[in-house]
């Protein structure tokens, strides 16, 4: 327990209460949504659907919410397997191949979902623990633009909530229940 004296004013603040301030880590992957109704609701319903067990594997194995790899595979293919970026980007979580060599992946892997998947989640968590994004929205700015594109950005003034990219992942996050959104 940490006291804090100021004033006549006395604060204390548990380690406990500190670490609360994070959400709590979804690793089960359950699907939030009930009845659908939206098309971002619907494309998540189909995307647990289709992806739930490498969405899973990934999850746990990179302790990566599983809510970010979903609204990151809803933004960047929609769910499909084996969609292509206008700039060489593949699969599910449209990784570049260059990217994927960088995580040590071979980039002719990238359709396969299971890789692809585990791929783009140890993006973000690279992206998350070495590269110091930490707020949902500073991360999906440098999952699209690339951790140094990302910070030239900040550096310019762009708050990360303005970017369109952001803007999208975002509204899925909040769909998916992720609080502080």
């Amino acid at each position: 327990m940490i006291r804090v004296l100021a004033g006549l004013f006395a604060i204390s603040i548990t380690i406990a209460s500190i670490i609360s301030l994070n959400p709590p880590l979804d690793v089960t992957c359950t699907n939030p949504a009930k009845t659908p109704r939206s098309p971002e609701e619907k494309r998540l319903v189909r995307i647990y659907a289709a992806w739930h067990s490498e969405m899973k594997d990934a999850a746990k194995t990179h302790s990566v919410d599983c809510r970010f790899i979903a609204a990151t595979i809803a933004v960047e293919s929609g769910g499909y397997a084996n969609a292509r970026g206008k700039n060489s980007e593949l699969g599910l979580t449209q990784i570049k191949p260059a990217t994927a060599v960088f995580l040590g992946v071979d980039p002719r892997k990238l359709f396969d979902p299971e890789i692809n998947v585990d791929t783009g989640t140890r993006y973000l968590k690279y992206i998350r623990q070495t590269c110091g994004y930490h707020k949902p929205e500073e991360m999906f700015l440098a999952y699209n633009q690339g951790p140094e594109g990302a910070r030239n950005l900040i550096k310019a003034g762009l708050s990360p909530e303005d970017h369109a990219y952001v803007e999208r992942a975002s509204k899925y996050l909040r769909i998916l229940g992720y609080p502080g959104i």
